[in-house]
């Protein structure tokens, strides 16, 4: 679970910072400031506020077109959780479950 977690904090934090004007801003002097704390901030409560106006404004349509955006987008810690866990399930399906059943039928022939 932590590593998933550890993951997926990984690959929302790369894209988080690929779009640059989320962590380099201007500031009132014109000079470009340096700042982590968008990540945590806006990052985490900015898709909770932008389903609640949503919802609110727009309506239940809007509202699920925001959800389905939400898990697909990996500049949010929602979506690229989603994504890790989904992933990395696939993964272990896939690769784990083959090395576990070899190693039984390796452990049965003997």
């Amino acid at each position: 679970m932590i590593f998933q977690l550890l993951i997926a904090f990984f690959i929302y934090a790369i894209s988080f910072c690929m779009m640059e004007n989320t962590i380099n801003r201007i500031d009132s002097n014109g000079i470009k400031q340096f700042s982590v704390i968008p990540i945590f901030t806006e990052g985490l409560i900015g898709p909770v506020r932008t389903l609640y106006l949503s919802l609110r404004y727009h309506g239940l349509n809007a509202f699920l077109c925001n959800i389905m955006y939400l898990f697909v987008n990996l500049n949010n810690m929602f979506g690229s959780t989603f994504f890790a866990f989904y992933i990395l399930s696939v993964l272990e399906n896939n690769f784990m479950s083959k090395t576990i059943q070899n190693n039984y039928e390796i452990v049965s022939n003997v």
